[in-house]
């Protein structure tokens, strides 16, 4: 940094500020005399032979690439003992810097995969893989628009690594980032499948605001990677559908195979498993027999507390007579109490005194004493034995009294 900064210019680009560091690179910012823009330039002395292999290898890569979404060269060369290549400064940072203020809603994170998978696809289909996706190489122009950068392990699709120090880094490790390897990298080459599988850790982590596996060093993290299975991200964010839970783990199977075909595919089941998410659980419409049926019991309310009300006086009222009724048949008058009325026999109560059935009508209907009620006596044996001629019964009957006063015709006869 500090030969960069005593140069101040590579090329015709004046060298501003120091704005990062990568694996084998420094990324400076700079201005263009000519366009008076900011630019972004990256830097490998020639010292660093196995770097400046991969650096032209990245340049000569990218030069090939042309997509909206992925970050273009705007210029590359050697200017003393640096070897350099221009591109636009995208100032807004990192999406790994955007992340630290915490996770991203369905909707931006679906809107930032959308662009990433249109990227990766359009690689894929040129027939390289990137082999480092994650937040630190994915770059905001704004919080909608992405720019998919750091193509430095980029490699063609099939292409066998050269020699066996490509293949591993300065410390022994595999080349990319253990937090988004697929587990199939252990021994095997990369492919469109583990660039998949970092992109499905990338949605985990913009979801949730964490990774799905985590380690105290880089290897147990890869160890993890290919040992266990990762938490659905709901488990963290509770907001998160089902739906989407199983988009994010079938990117992050296991086994290549089962994940999706392509990139493509997994952004798009993203956006169905939102919608699923969001539309809301049908309900048969009623019809008219249900509506009469189930009526909204709101309505009612005020007329059953009404109802409820008026019952309570009523039923205590009900209570109390059935308590009294004991008392009041105690009261009533027997047999002997009962006077006979003018032209009637001995009357008899309709019943015995203790209210049981008379025994020669048999009915039990004279068994309930009514208070003033009286009936003919029984017929005795000898009445029944009389014909029943109700003139001739009418004329014995009829009382000494009602001789006395005959008309006076009938005596002057």
């Amino acid at each position: 940094m500090r030969e960069v900064q005593q140069v101040k210019r590579i090329k015709h680009y004046h060298i501003q500020r120091h704005l990062a560091k990568g694996g084998m690179s420094d990324i400076y910012l700079a201005r263009d005399p000519y366009t008076e823009e900011l630019v972004a330039i990256k830097l490998v002395h020639c010292n660093q032979e196995n770097y400046v292999i991969r650096f032209l290898r990245e340049i000569q890569m990218m030069e090939q690439l042309h997509h909206d979404h992925i970050l273009p060269v705007l210029d590359h060369g050697k200017s003393g003992p640096w070897y350099y290549m221009v591109t636009p400064f995208i100032p807004d940072g990192t999406l790994r810097e955007y992340l630290q203020q915490g996770p991203l809603s369905l909707a931006e994170a679906g809107e930032l995969l959308e662009q990433l998978a249109s990227a990766l696809h359009y690689a894929h289909t040129q027939g390289f893989v990137h082999r480092d996706i994650k937040p630190s190489n994915i770059l905001l122009r704004d919080k909608h628009y992405l720019y998919l950068a750091d193509f430095g392990l980029i490699r063609r699709i099939g292409e066998l690594a050269a020699n066996e120090e490509e293949r591993l880094t300065d410390s022994g490790y595999l080349i990319g980032t253990p937090d988004y390897m697929a587990p199939e990298l252990v021994d095997e080459e990369a492919t469109p499948q583990s660039d998949l599988y970092a992109l499905g850790v990338l949605l985990y982590q913009m979801l949730t605001g964490r990774l799905p596996f985590k380690g105290n060093t880089a290897s147990t993290t890869f160890l993890k990677h290919i040992a266990e299975d990762p938490v659905p991200p709901s488990k963290h964010i509770a907001e998160i559908p089902p739906a989407v839970d199983e988009v994010i783990l079938r990117a992050l199977a296991k086994d290549p195979h089962e994940r999706f075909s392509s990139v493509r595919e997994f952004a798009q089941a993203y956006q169905a498993a939102v919608l699923e998410g969001k539309r809301p659980v049908p309900h048969p419409e009623p019809d008219e027999y249900s509506l009469l049926q189930a009526p909204d019991a709101k309505q009612f309310r005020p007329m059953l507390i009404t109802a409820g009300v008026l019952a309570v006086p009523l039923l205590l009222l009900s209570l109390f007579s059935l308590l009294q009724l004991p008392a009041l048949l105690q009261e009533q008058p027997n047999s002997s109490s009962i006077q006979p009325t003018a032209g009637s026999h001995n009357p008899t109560p309709m019943g015995t005194a203790n209210g049981g059935i008379d025994g020669k009508s048999g009915n039990p209907l004279n068994a309930v004493p009514y208070p003033g009620l009286t009936v003919p006596p029984a017929a005795t044996e000898q009445q029944k034995k009389q014909p029943p001629t109700r003139q001739k019964h009418q004329q014995k009957q009829q009382p000494e009294h009602d001789k006395q006063h005959k008309p006076e015709k009938e005596k002057k006869k």
